[in-house]
Order: structure tokens, then C-alpha cells, then sequence
């Protein structure tokens, strides 16, 4: 038995027309956020078994590991040669302005250093403090004759 409100009226017991009825004693109730069935994919078999069979994934990341550390160790390590250009990098430090360093230190050295031979480029650069001169040298120039000019 229900208890009556004052404040509740008859036309308030009235079903609302905008939402759908309610299903039948019967008949249960459909869940309001209802998906659509989603055919199993590869990745979702592979994810299952995974979780049912943990101590064989456990197993075979462990040989894996093994195998990898295995082969870090006995593979012969092989001397990647440098393509690069031979290169030889000044650097100068003097506690001044980017303009003074470059008039003072960075210029005369680039200067001194043009009619080396084998010299493909120079490039300079000065910022505050510092000074960087780049020199590129002629392909087949061995580098320590490189450093020693």
C-alpha cells in the first residue's frame, strides 16, 4: 500500500509520452548503454591468451632476454668507419662581448688559417664569451696532420 503526498497530484501519475513504455513484468529490462557485438579480432585472441597463460609469456620474455644478452656477448663487434669529412673544431673562450670576440679572436684565426693546405671551409661562430671555428678539410687528409696545423 502507498502512502498518498498532499503535494503529489493525480495528473503527476500519468506516464510521460516522451519516454518509451515500460517493458512488461516478464520481460527483462534492456541495459541503457547497450554496444553493438564486436567481432574478435587477432589482437584481442592474442591479449586473452596472454592473461590465461602468464607464466608462458613469463617464459618466453625471460628467453628472450637470455638470447638477447647471449648474443650482446658473443657476437663479434664490427668498427663502424667515419664517412664524415675530417673536421677540426676550435674553441676559444674570452669573457667579452660576441662583437669583441669576434674582431679579436674569432676573425684572425679564420684569417690565419685560409691558406692552409687541404682546406675545404672554414666557418666561424662567436657568441658571448665564446668563439667557434669549424674547419672542414679535403677528403683522404689524416687527422692528426689535420690538428697539428
Amino acid at each position: 500500500m502507498t502512502r498518498s503526498r498532499p503535494d503529489l497530484l493525480a495528473h503527476d501519475l500519468t506516464p510521460d509520452p516522451t519516454q518509451p513504455p515500460a517493458p512488461p513484468d516478464n520481460e527483462p529490462a534492456k541495459p541503457r548503454n547497450s554496444h553493438p557485438v564486436i567481432a574478435v579480432t587477432t589482437i584481442d585472441r592474442i591479449i586473452d591468451g596472454s592473461v590465461r597463460n602468464r607464466f608462458l609469456v613469463f617464459c618466453l620474455v625471460a628467453a628472450a632476454c637470455i638470447a638477447g644478452w647471449w648474443s650482446m656477448r658473443h657476437l663479434p663487434l664490427d668498427a663502424i668507419p667515419d664517412l664524415g669529412d675530417t673536421q677540426v673544431i676550435i674553441y676559444s673562450r674570452w669573457d667579452r662581448s660576441p662583437d669583441l670576440v669576434e674582431a679579436q679572436v674569432t676573425y684572425p684565426i679564420i684569417s690565419a688559417l685560409l691558406g692552409a693546405p687541404g682546406v675545404k671551409s672554414i666557418r666561424g661562430y662567436s657568441d658571448f664569451g665564446y668563439s667557434y671555428i669549424y674547419l672542414i678539410f679535403e677528403e683522404g687528409t689524416d687527422l692528426y696532420w689535420a690538428r697539428a696545423r
